[in-house]
């Protein structure tokens, strides 16, 4: 994966979708799906891990594997994204053990202060550029060779499946290593 020009690029960009330390020396980019039960099991884990080393960069691209009522999740995502609230939407989501459905998302809009009224219009007026968003996270993960999630690019490394902590910790020393070695 080292030298994968995609995997570079999205180690490198930054979004309102991310958690953990903004100025990590590691960036995870963490494909997960809103209705994947090992990702939601993994996300605590995940921010655990991240929580313990300190210097870690998550970005999340969420990819809808599990069909219609995923990618409706993941397009509420980006409505919050808008209003910065992504990570907030991201934790409450992968916390909930009850079906997702409309109501629950808008309540989960609610709970995190979200202005319901705003993301309603945002998810009409920007369906669109939310969807090809939504298509480039799913190009770059199938680029990636990921075929399901939960799946997480940590540098150059590529980690599929659920993960312990203990895991996750010693895939960042990993990460760090070879990018000593690279300098």
């Amino acid at each position: 994966m080292s030298s994968n020009g995609r995997a570079q690029t999205a180690a490198d960009q930054r979004t309102g979708r991310s958690a953990g330390n903004p100025d990590g020396s590691v960036t995870v980019v963490a494909f997960n799906d809103f209705l994947c039960p090992i990702c939601k099991v993994t996300a605590h884990i995940l921010a655990a891990a991240v929580k313990q080393d300190g210097d870690v960069r998550i970005e999340y691209r969420d990819l809808a594997f599990f069909g219609p009522m995923a990618e409706r999740a993941a397009l509420v995502g980006l409505a919050m994204d808008r209003q910065s609230l992504y990570p907030a939407y991201h934790d409450r989501t992968m916390a909930m053990h009850i079906p997702l459905n409309e109501t629950a998302l808008r309540d989960i809009g609610h709970d995190i202060g979200a202005d319901w009224e705003q993301a309603t219009k945002d998810l009409k007026d920007r369906r669109q550029a939310f969807l090809n968003r939504l298509h480039q996270d799913a190009n770059l993960a199938f680029g990636l060779g990921i075929r399901g999630t939960p799946a997480f690019l940590v540098e150059s490394l590529l980690a599929i499946g659920r993960k312990t902590e203990d895991e996750f910790l010693a895939i960042f020393a990993e990460a760090r290593d070879k990018a000593r070695i690279a300098e």
